[in-house]
């Protein structure tokens, strides 16, 4: 897993965690 503060759109994990955050909200 990678650290939260890093986000990469290009991965799977950061995508997927880009719309956790957007959910989050």
């Amino acid at each position: 897993d990678e650290p939260r503060g890093k986000v990469e759109p290009d991965t799977s994990a950061g995508i997927t965690r880009l719309f956790k955050d957007i959910n989050a909200r």
